[in-house]
């Protein structure tokens, strides 16, 4: 409920424009003014379909003004084939990033996907620096691949950009735990903190933010030192920014469906006026096609044509493909149930026919380990009602069972109750535990906050991987339902 609230309040904050809360100044009729345009991505997440608009849509922005900033807020890996699954895992996103002339990139949670000697090396092969003020990298081989902050001369206008990345309740980014060990990381809004001196280093303080526009609300009450917040990782529409204790918020949502233009006035050296705006990118027209080229030699990769199994009719949205990734962990794995978390799903539908390589990994990008844990009925019951509760676009989907969600009447955000039972409706038996498989990601961010005896055990097997096997076996149909809501009485 405190994300439902936080959002709402950030509602009534929608703005078009407004003026910097440093300075009643905000004319610049006399010509006396200096325009930062600041273009901004975030959570492309390898979908480098739309690179050559954003190139060519840069490139006229640069056209036009004499001080503009191109900056990424996170997440740049996993979700597109292409990249992921390319001989040198991430470098196709790298160089269309360094051909367009990114700045500065902040990094996500998915930066730490492939692992931390992989993004050393796509680091080292940058134009541009990570950045992330919250970790301690020292005992690992990101140490000084990684900085805190940058202050960049954008045509004779100091800029200061902090990096900041998410780090979930269980205190770490929502990533392979393998990959994370050794960082240190620390809360991105009270590390923020410790940056106020940097209001001095530049005319213009931006912060690259990969926290979710909840976090950066918290961060512009925090820092008010901040100009704008760039702000990334809840794939948030912003249409217009929001301006919150005279910082302004922004954020692109997802995938390269919009770009972010920020536009700043400065008088005398100081932010006197800011305005964001969303740009469609398939309202463009306009290509670079020295960019397109590039697209299309890394997109017309064979291996990813390759057929691996087939749909017998459309398996679409995420109880659909939910059903299909769980029965894989399930059958494959032989285990009694298995979930699987909705927000792990990366497309909407798998359609009617042959099923390639790519499919798969657009679906499941992520690489997830599975586990495999001995629960009872009554931990998987607080298993799937803690989901619920705390991430409800994560609703776990399942296999081998079904459930309903007792939710109360005056909070259906909240879930007061689960039933388990078989695919007839019938409770499951009583025993004394029943083998589950989930990802790792199910396992880090919600199994610590559920009461359960067995540790679990780590399979060496990935969703993609077990989807598959699966696939070989023969064709794939659409299951019914498995997972209802009911409000109390």
């Amino acid at each position: 409920m405190k994300y439902f609230y936080l959002l709402s309040f950030l509602c009534i904050y929608f703005l078009s424009a407004s003026c910097g809360n440093r300075t009643a100044v905000c004319d610049c009729s006399d010509g006396q003014c200096d325009t930062l345009v600041i273009i901004s991505t975030n959570d492309v997440h390898a979908h480098i379909g739309d690179m050559a608009k954003l190139s060519a849509y840069v490139q006229s922005q640069r056209d036009s003004f004499s001080h503009v900033l191109l900056l990424s807020a996170g997440d740049i890996f996993s979700g597109g084939p292409a990249v992921d699954q390319y001989k040198e895992r991430g470098y196709p996103m790298i160089d269309l990033m360094n051909t367009i002339g990114y700045a500065a990139h902040t990094l996500g949670n998915h930066g730490l996907d492939y692992s931390r000697e992989s993004l050393k090396l796509l680091i080292d092969k940058t134009g541009f620096p990570f950045l992330c003020a919250n970790a301690d990298f020292t005992a690992t081989s990101l140490k000084d691949a990684v900085k805190p902050y940058i202050i960049k001369d954008v045509n004779g206008i100091r800029v200061v950009i902090l990096g900041l990345i998410e780090t979930s309740d269980a205190g770490h980014p929502s990533s392979l735990p393998e990959n994370m060990e050794g960082i240190r990381f620390n809360d991105g809004v009270a590390v923020a903190g410790n940056y106020v001196s940097l209001r001095d280093s530049g005319q213009v303080f931006v912060v690259l933010s990969h926290l979710g526009v909840v976090r950066d609300v918290e961060l512009a009450l925090q820092l008010p030192e901040a100009d704008v917040v760039v702000g990334g990782h809840s794939h948030t529409v912003l249409p217009a920014g929001i301006d919150t204790n005279g910082v302004l918020i922004t954020q692109t949502g997802c995938y390269l469906q919009y770009i972010g233009k920020t536009t700043l006035l400065l008088k005398d050296g100081k932010v006197v006026s800011k305005k964001n705006i969303l740009v469609p990118v398939e309202t463009l027209t306009m290509i670079d096609s020295a960019v397109q080229r590039k697209v299309d030699s890394y997109a017309n990769n064979p291996v990813l044509k390759k057929t691996v199994g087939h749909a017998a009719a459309d398996i679409a949205g995420k109880e659909e493909l939910g059903n299909l990734i769980t029965d894989a962990l399930r059958t494959v794995h032989r285990f009694d149930i298995a979930v699987t978390n909705s927000g792990g799903m990366r497309t909407t539908i798998l359609p009617k026919g042959p099923v390639t390589f790519e499919q798969v990994y657009t679906l499941d990008p992520f690489e997830n380990q599975l586990y495999v844990y001995r629960l009872s009925l009554e931990e998987m019951k607080a298993l799937l009602k803690l989901v619920y509760n705390e991430k409800p676009s994560d609703l776990l989907r399942i296999s081998g069972a079904q459930y309903t969600l007792l939710l109360d009447p005056a909070d259906t955000a909240r879930a007061l109750d689960v039933a388990i039972t078989d695919y007839k409706g019938a409770p499951l038996r009583v025993q004394p535990a029943y083998t589950v498989v989930m990802n790792d990601y199910i396992k880090e961010r919600f199994m610590p906050f559920v009461d359960h005896k067995d540790e679990g055990r780590l399979i060496k097997a990935t969703t993609a991987e077990t989807l598959l096997q699966y696939l070989k076996q023969g064709p794939v149909y659409p299951q019914p339902q498995r997972v209802f809501t009911v409000v109390s009485d």
